[in-house]
Protein backbone atom coordinates (compact mmCIF):
# COMPACT_ATOMS: atom_id res chain seq x y z
CA UNK A 1 0.00 0.00 0.00
CA UNK A 2 1.46 3.40 -1.07
CA UNK A 3 1.11 6.69 0.76
CA UNK A 4 -1.84 7.97 -1.29
CA UNK A 5 -3.79 4.77 -0.68
CA UNK A 6 -3.00 4.93 3.04
CA UNK A 7 -4.29 8.53 3.24
CA UNK A 8 -7.32 7.53 1.15
CA UNK A 9 -8.22 4.80 3.66
CA UNK A 10 -7.60 6.99 6.70
CA UNK A 11 -9.79 9.93 5.61
CA UNK A 12 -12.49 7.55 4.44
CA UNK A 13 -14.23 6.63 1.22
CA UNK A 14 -17.78 5.99 0.04
CA UNK A 15 -18.70 3.04 -2.20
CA UNK A 16 -21.52 4.08 -4.55
CA UNK A 17 -23.57 2.90 -7.50
CA UNK A 18 -23.93 5.53 -10.25
CA UNK A 19 -27.16 4.94 -12.18
CA UNK A 20 -27.98 6.61 -15.50
CA UNK A 21 -28.28 6.25 -19.27
CA UNK A 22 -25.18 8.07 -20.53
CA UNK A 23 -22.63 6.90 -17.97
CA UNK A 24 -19.64 7.89 -20.14
CA UNK A 25 -20.86 11.50 -20.04
CA UNK A 26 -21.25 11.22 -16.26
CA UNK A 27 -17.63 10.02 -15.84
CA UNK A 28 -16.35 12.85 -18.05
CA UNK A 29 -18.39 15.39 -16.10
CA UNK A 30 -17.01 14.02 -12.79
CA UNK A 31 -13.48 14.29 -14.15
CA UNK A 32 -14.04 17.91 -15.24
CA UNK A 33 -15.49 18.73 -11.80
CA UNK A 34 -12.34 17.36 -10.12
CA UNK A 35 -14.13 14.44 -8.50
CA UNK A 36 -11.92 11.40 -7.88
CA UNK A 37 -13.45 8.06 -8.76
CA UNK A 38 -11.52 4.86 -7.98
CA UNK A 39 -12.15 1.18 -8.51
CA UNK A 40 -14.66 1.95 -11.30
CA UNK A 41 -16.51 -1.15 -12.45
CA UNK A 42 -19.58 -1.44 -14.76
CA UNK A 43 -22.17 -3.70 -13.19
CA UNK A 44 -24.85 -3.18 -15.83
CA UNK A 45 -25.31 -1.03 -18.87
CA UNK A 46 -26.94 1.61 -16.69
CA UNK A 47 -25.00 1.00 -13.43
CA UNK A 48 -21.37 1.76 -12.53
CA UNK A 49 -19.81 0.93 -9.12
CA UNK A 50 -17.04 3.23 -7.84
CA UNK A 51 -15.29 4.53 -4.72
CA UNK A 52 -15.35 8.26 -3.90
CA UNK A 53 -13.19 10.01 -1.26
CA UNK A 54 -15.30 11.29 1.64
CA UNK A 55 -14.42 14.90 0.81
CA UNK A 56 -15.77 14.50 -2.82
CA UNK A 57 -19.10 12.84 -2.06
CA UNK A 58 -20.95 16.18 -1.74
CA UNK A 59 -19.63 17.29 -5.14
CA UNK A 60 -20.82 14.04 -6.71
CA UNK A 61 -24.32 14.43 -5.21
CA UNK A 62 -24.53 18.02 -6.47
CA UNK A 63 -23.36 16.90 -9.93
CA UNK A 64 -26.05 14.19 -10.00
CA UNK A 65 -28.73 16.86 -9.62
CA UNK A 66 -27.28 18.83 -12.50
CA UNK A 67 -26.72 15.91 -14.89
CA UNK A 68 -29.82 13.95 -13.97
CA UNK A 69 -28.30 10.66 -12.70
CA UNK A 70 -28.71 8.83 -9.39
CA UNK A 71 -26.10 8.12 -6.71
CA UNK A 72 -26.79 5.12 -4.48
CA UNK A 73 -24.52 4.80 -1.38
CA UNK A 74 -23.47 1.18 -0.77
CA UNK A 75 -21.11 1.59 2.20
CA UNK A 76 -18.77 3.96 4.00
CA UNK A 77 -15.29 3.03 5.17
CA UNK A 78 -12.35 4.73 6.87
CA UNK A 79 -11.21 6.15 10.22
CA UNK A 80 -13.51 9.17 9.96
CA UNK A 81 -16.65 7.08 9.57
CA UNK A 82 -15.47 4.56 12.17
CA UNK A 83 -14.98 7.37 14.68
CA UNK A 84 -18.46 8.68 13.99
CA UNK A 85 -19.98 5.24 14.49
CA UNK A 86 -18.11 4.87 17.76
CA UNK A 87 -18.82 8.33 19.04
CA UNK A 88 -20.93 6.87 21.81
CA UNK A 89 -17.99 4.73 22.91
CA UNK A 90 -15.54 7.57 23.49
CA UNK A 91 -15.56 7.15 27.24
CA UNK A 92 -15.02 3.40 26.93
CA UNK A 93 -12.02 3.94 24.64
CA UNK A 94 -10.59 6.52 27.01
CA UNK A 95 -11.00 4.14 29.93
CA UNK A 96 -9.24 1.35 28.05
CA UNK A 97 -6.34 3.65 27.17
CA UNK A 98 -5.98 4.70 30.80
CA UNK A 99 -6.10 1.04 31.85
CA UNK A 100 -3.33 0.12 29.40
CA UNK A 101 -1.19 3.02 30.63
CA UNK A 102 -1.72 1.92 34.23
CA UNK A 103 -0.76 -1.69 33.42
CA UNK A 104 2.39 -0.56 31.64
CA UNK A 105 3.35 1.64 34.58
CA UNK A 106 2.69 -1.02 37.21
CA UNK A 107 4.65 -3.63 35.21
CA UNK A 108 7.78 -1.69 36.13
CA UNK A 109 7.39 -2.89 39.74
CA UNK A 110 7.59 -6.33 41.36
CA UNK A 111 4.42 -7.54 43.06
CA UNK A 112 5.50 -11.09 43.90
CA UNK A 113 8.76 -12.69 45.12
CA UNK A 114 9.48 -16.43 44.87
CA UNK A 115 12.47 -18.12 46.57
CA UNK A 116 13.18 -21.66 45.33
CA UNK A 117 15.73 -24.41 45.98
CA UNK A 118 16.04 -24.33 49.78
CA UNK A 119 16.31 -27.60 51.68
CA UNK A 120 18.29 -27.08 54.89
CA UNK A 121 18.67 -23.29 54.92
CA UNK A 122 15.83 -21.47 56.71
CA UNK A 123 13.67 -19.51 54.26
CA UNK A 124 12.96 -16.72 56.79
CA UNK A 125 16.70 -16.02 56.92
CA UNK A 126 16.81 -15.48 53.16
CA UNK A 127 13.67 -13.30 53.29
CA UNK A 128 15.25 -11.08 55.95
CA UNK A 129 18.40 -10.68 53.82
CA UNK A 130 16.38 -9.85 50.69
CA UNK A 131 14.26 -7.30 52.56
CA UNK A 132 17.37 -5.78 54.12
CA UNK A 133 18.56 -4.97 50.60
CA UNK A 134 15.41 -2.92 50.07
CA UNK A 135 13.66 -5.53 47.95
CA UNK A 136 9.98 -5.92 48.78
CA UNK A 137 6.66 -6.13 46.98
CA UNK A 138 6.11 -2.86 45.15
CA UNK A 139 9.82 -2.16 44.58
CA UNK A 140 10.75 -0.72 41.18
CA UNK A 141 12.56 -3.17 38.96
CA UNK A 142 15.02 -0.44 37.99
CA UNK A 143 16.07 -0.13 41.66
CA UNK A 144 17.01 -3.82 41.95
CA UNK A 145 20.58 -4.86 41.08
CA UNK A 146 20.22 -8.57 40.31
CA UNK A 147 24.00 -9.22 40.26
CA UNK A 148 24.42 -7.59 43.67
CA UNK A 149 21.50 -9.59 45.05
CA UNK A 150 23.03 -12.87 43.85
CA UNK A 151 26.49 -12.06 45.23
CA UNK A 152 25.18 -10.95 48.63
CA UNK A 153 23.15 -14.12 49.09
CA UNK A 154 26.24 -16.26 48.41
CA UNK A 155 28.50 -14.15 50.65
CA UNK A 156 26.08 -14.11 53.56
CA UNK A 157 25.30 -17.83 53.46
CA UNK A 158 28.11 -20.40 53.47
CA UNK A 159 25.56 -23.11 52.74
CA UNK A 160 24.60 -21.48 49.41
CA UNK A 161 26.67 -22.54 46.41
CA UNK A 162 24.66 -20.78 43.69
CA UNK A 163 22.20 -17.88 43.57
CA UNK A 164 20.27 -16.74 40.51
CA UNK A 165 17.72 -13.93 40.25
CA UNK A 166 15.52 -12.91 37.32
CA UNK A 167 12.30 -11.07 36.54
CA UNK A 168 9.32 -12.99 35.21
CA UNK A 169 6.77 -10.29 34.43
CA UNK A 170 5.94 -8.62 37.76
CA UNK A 171 7.50 -11.50 39.69
CA UNK A 172 11.07 -11.70 41.08
CA UNK A 173 12.26 -15.32 41.06
CA UNK A 174 15.27 -16.18 43.24
CA UNK A 175 16.74 -19.65 42.67
CA UNK A 176 19.24 -21.01 45.20
CA UNK A 177 21.35 -24.16 45.27
CA UNK A 178 22.82 -25.41 48.50
CA UNK A 179 26.27 -26.96 48.86
CA UNK A 180 25.91 -30.67 48.14
CA UNK A 181 29.15 -32.31 49.20
CA UNK A 182 30.38 -35.11 51.44
CA UNK A 183 30.46 -34.11 55.15
CA UNK A 184 34.24 -34.42 55.33
CA UNK A 185 34.55 -31.68 52.67
CA UNK A 186 32.37 -29.14 54.46
CA UNK A 187 35.10 -28.39 56.99
CA UNK A 188 37.88 -28.17 54.41
CA UNK A 189 39.56 -24.93 53.40
CA UNK A 190 39.14 -23.23 50.02
CA UNK A 191 40.01 -25.68 47.27
CA UNK A 192 40.26 -26.12 43.53
CA UNK A 193 39.57 -29.29 41.61
CA UNK A 194 42.38 -30.30 39.27
CA UNK A 195 42.56 -33.01 36.64
CA UNK A 196 44.09 -36.33 37.58
CA UNK A 197 44.99 -37.13 33.97
CA UNK A 198 45.26 -35.92 30.39
CA UNK A 199 41.70 -36.24 29.13
CA UNK A 200 38.83 -34.98 26.99
CA UNK A 201 36.08 -33.46 29.19
CA UNK A 202 32.87 -35.50 28.85
CA UNK A 203 30.63 -34.27 31.69
CA UNK A 204 30.60 -31.46 34.27
CA UNK A 205 28.22 -30.96 37.20
CA UNK A 206 29.26 -28.13 39.51
CA UNK A 207 27.85 -28.01 43.04
CA UNK A 208 30.17 -25.30 44.36
CA UNK A 209 32.91 -23.26 42.70
CA UNK A 210 33.18 -22.13 39.09
CA UNK A 211 33.89 -24.34 36.09
CA UNK A 212 37.08 -23.33 34.25
CA UNK A 213 36.61 -25.85 31.43
CA UNK A 214 33.71 -27.04 29.32
CA UNK A 215 32.54 -30.28 27.73
CA UNK A 216 34.60 -31.16 24.65
CA UNK A 217 37.75 -29.41 25.90
CA UNK A 218 41.05 -31.27 26.30
CA UNK A 219 42.96 -30.90 29.56
CA UNK A 220 46.36 -31.90 30.89
CA UNK A 221 47.08 -33.57 34.19
CA UNK A 222 47.08 -30.88 36.90
CA UNK A 223 44.94 -28.37 34.97
CA UNK A 224 42.34 -26.54 37.09
CA UNK A 225 38.86 -27.84 36.35
CA UNK A 226 36.82 -26.08 39.08
CA UNK A 227 38.00 -22.92 40.81
CA UNK A 228 37.18 -22.32 44.47
CA UNK A 229 38.60 -18.79 44.50
CA UNK A 230 36.67 -16.40 42.24
CA UNK A 231 38.02 -12.88 41.77
CA UNK A 232 36.18 -10.51 39.42
CA UNK A 233 36.48 -6.78 38.95
CA UNK A 234 34.02 -4.71 41.01
CA UNK A 235 32.68 -7.83 42.70
CA UNK A 236 33.41 -9.43 46.09
CA UNK A 237 35.95 -12.24 46.26
CA UNK A 238 34.13 -15.56 46.50
CA UNK A 239 35.68 -18.60 48.21
CA UNK A 240 34.43 -22.17 47.99
CA UNK A 241 35.37 -25.68 48.96
CA UNK A 242 34.93 -26.78 45.36
CA UNK A 243 32.69 -29.74 44.74
CA UNK A 244 31.77 -31.17 41.36
CA UNK A 245 31.47 -34.22 39.18
CA UNK A 246 33.91 -34.06 36.26
CA UNK A 247 34.16 -37.05 33.92
CA UNK A 248 36.55 -37.35 31.01
CA UNK A 249 37.61 -39.60 28.17
CA UNK A 250 41.10 -41.01 28.81
CA UNK A 251 43.24 -42.83 26.23
CA UNK A 252 45.83 -45.52 26.97
CA UNK A 253 48.36 -46.68 24.37
CA UNK A 254 50.05 -50.03 24.00
CA UNK A 255 52.34 -51.23 21.20
CA UNK A 256 53.73 -54.52 19.93
CA UNK A 257 56.27 -55.58 17.30
CA UNK A 258 55.92 -58.98 15.59
CA UNK A 259 58.23 -60.32 12.80
CA UNK A 260 56.62 -61.05 9.47
CA UNK A 261 58.96 -64.00 8.88
CA UNK A 262 59.95 -67.00 10.98
CA UNK A 263 62.88 -69.41 10.77
CA UNK A 264 62.11 -73.07 10.22
CA UNK A 265 64.79 -75.75 10.82
CA UNK A 266 64.32 -78.52 8.24
CA UNK A 267 66.39 -81.75 8.70
CA UNK A 268 68.54 -82.66 5.67
CA UNK A 269 68.76 -86.37 6.61
CA UNK A 270 72.46 -86.22 7.54
CA UNK A 271 73.01 -87.55 11.04
CA UNK A 272 76.13 -88.23 13.13
CA UNK A 273 75.99 -90.16 16.42
CA UNK A 274 78.62 -90.27 19.16
CA UNK A 275 78.74 -92.25 22.39
CA UNK A 276 80.24 -90.84 25.60
CA UNK A 277 80.43 -91.64 29.32
CA UNK A 278 79.39 -89.77 32.43
CA UNK A 279 80.72 -90.50 35.93
CA UNK A 280 78.54 -88.80 38.46
CA UNK A 281 78.67 -85.19 37.34
CA UNK A 282 81.74 -85.69 35.19
CA UNK A 283 81.25 -85.95 31.40
CA UNK A 284 83.81 -87.42 29.05
CA UNK A 285 84.72 -85.31 26.05
CA UNK A 286 82.41 -85.78 23.09
CA UNK A 287 84.38 -85.86 19.87
CA UNK A 288 82.43 -84.60 16.84
CA UNK A 289 83.67 -83.68 13.42
CA UNK A 290 81.65 -80.42 13.03
CA UNK A 291 81.10 -80.48 9.30
CA UNK A 292 77.47 -79.35 9.73
CA UNK A 293 76.91 -75.60 9.50
CA UNK A 294 73.57 -75.87 11.24
CA UNK A 295 72.46 -78.79 13.35
CA UNK A 296 70.29 -79.89 16.26
CA UNK A 297 71.59 -82.16 19.02
CA UNK A 298 69.72 -84.67 21.19
CA UNK A 299 70.94 -86.96 23.98
CA UNK A 300 69.89 -90.52 24.77
CA UNK A 301 70.68 -92.58 27.88
CA UNK A 302 71.78 -96.04 26.65
CA UNK A 303 72.86 -97.80 29.86
CA UNK A 304 73.61 -97.14 33.57
CA UNK A 305 76.23 -99.00 35.63
CA UNK A 306 76.06 -98.77 39.43
CA UNK A 307 72.80 -96.85 39.38
CA UNK A 308 72.42 -96.94 43.18
CA UNK A 309 76.04 -96.09 43.95
CA UNK A 310 77.57 -92.72 44.75
CA UNK A 311 79.21 -92.53 41.30
CA UNK A 312 76.95 -94.16 38.70
CA UNK A 313 78.36 -94.62 35.22
CA UNK A 314 76.14 -93.75 32.31
CA UNK A 315 76.63 -94.56 28.64
CA UNK A 316 75.06 -91.74 26.58
CA UNK A 317 74.43 -91.25 22.87
CA UNK A 318 74.62 -87.79 21.28
CA UNK A 319 72.83 -87.43 17.94
CA UNK A 320 73.79 -84.50 15.65
CA UNK A 321 71.19 -83.84 12.98
CA UNK A 322 72.03 -81.46 10.17
CA UNK A 323 69.28 -78.87 9.43
CA UNK A 324 68.63 -76.28 6.77
CA UNK A 325 67.42 -72.95 8.18
CA UNK A 326 64.59 -71.58 6.01
CA UNK A 327 62.94 -68.12 6.28
CA UNK A 328 59.15 -68.45 5.86
CA UNK A 329 56.63 -65.61 5.55
CA UNK A 330 54.04 -65.99 8.29
CA UNK A 331 50.27 -65.85 7.71
CA UNK A 332 49.31 -62.13 7.89
CA UNK A 333 46.07 -62.81 9.74
CA UNK A 334 47.97 -64.69 12.43
CA UNK A 335 50.58 -61.93 12.64
CA UNK A 336 47.91 -59.25 13.06
CA UNK A 337 46.16 -61.33 15.70
CA UNK A 338 49.36 -61.79 17.68
CA UNK A 339 50.36 -58.13 17.39
CA UNK A 340 46.92 -56.77 18.33
CA UNK A 341 46.68 -59.08 21.34
CA UNK A 342 50.12 -58.07 22.61
CA UNK A 343 49.41 -54.36 22.05
CA UNK A 344 46.03 -54.57 23.78
CA UNK A 345 47.55 -56.31 26.81
CA UNK A 346 50.23 -53.63 26.99
CA UNK A 347 47.59 -50.86 27.01
CA UNK A 348 45.22 -52.72 29.35
CA UNK A 349 47.92 -52.92 32.05
CA UNK A 350 47.66 -49.13 32.41
CA UNK A 351 43.84 -48.95 32.78
CA UNK A 352 42.57 -48.51 36.37
CA UNK A 353 40.21 -51.16 37.69
CA UNK A 354 37.37 -48.65 38.23
CA UNK A 355 37.57 -47.12 34.72
CA UNK A 356 34.56 -47.49 32.41
CA UNK A 357 35.66 -49.14 29.16
CA UNK A 358 34.40 -47.33 26.02
CA UNK A 359 36.22 -48.83 23.05
CA UNK A 360 39.61 -49.77 21.58
CA UNK A 361 41.20 -48.97 18.22
CA UNK A 362 44.13 -50.64 16.46
CA UNK A 363 46.59 -49.15 13.97
CA UNK A 364 49.11 -51.22 11.97
CA UNK A 365 52.35 -50.37 10.16
CA UNK A 366 54.93 -52.58 8.38
CA UNK A 367 58.55 -51.60 8.95
CA UNK A 368 61.79 -53.59 8.41
CA UNK A 369 60.08 -56.99 8.12
CA UNK A 370 58.05 -56.33 11.28
CA UNK A 371 54.36 -55.58 11.80
CA UNK A 372 54.01 -52.79 14.36
CA UNK A 373 50.64 -52.45 16.10
CA UNK A 374 49.42 -49.63 18.33
CA UNK A 375 46.30 -50.10 20.45
CA UNK A 376 44.36 -47.16 21.93
CA UNK A 377 41.94 -48.02 24.74
CA UNK A 378 39.38 -45.30 25.46
CA UNK A 379 37.85 -45.12 28.94
CA UNK A 380 35.54 -42.80 30.89
CA UNK A 381 36.91 -41.82 34.29
CA UNK A 382 36.46 -39.48 37.22
CA UNK A 383 39.04 -36.66 36.89
CA UNK A 384 38.47 -35.00 40.27
CA UNK A 385 41.42 -34.30 42.56
CA UNK A 386 41.16 -31.68 45.32
CA UNK A 387 43.88 -29.08 45.73
CA UNK A 388 43.54 -26.99 48.89
CA UNK A 389 44.53 -23.34 48.67
CA UNK A 390 44.67 -22.48 52.35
Amino acid sequence: MNLSELIYNVIGCVHVNIIGLSLEKVLNAALEAGITLKNVKRKKYTVIEASVPSYHIKRLLKLSEEKKFEVEVISKKGVVYAARRRKKRVFLVAFLMLFVIAVLYLSGFIWEIDINGLETVRSDTIWEQVNAMGIKKGTKKADIDLDKLENQLIIQNDEIAYAGAEFEGVKLVITLKENIMPPDLREKAVSNIISTKDALIDEIKVYSGRAEVEVGQTVKKGDTLISGLIVEENKPVLKFASNAVVMGRVFYVGSAKVPLKEEKRVPTGNVVKQKFLTLGNLVSKVEFDNSFENYDITYENIAVLGENTALPVKIMMATFTEVEVQSIIKDMEEVEGEASEDAYMEAAKQVPADAEYIKSNFYFEIKDDYLICECYIETRENLVEYKYLE
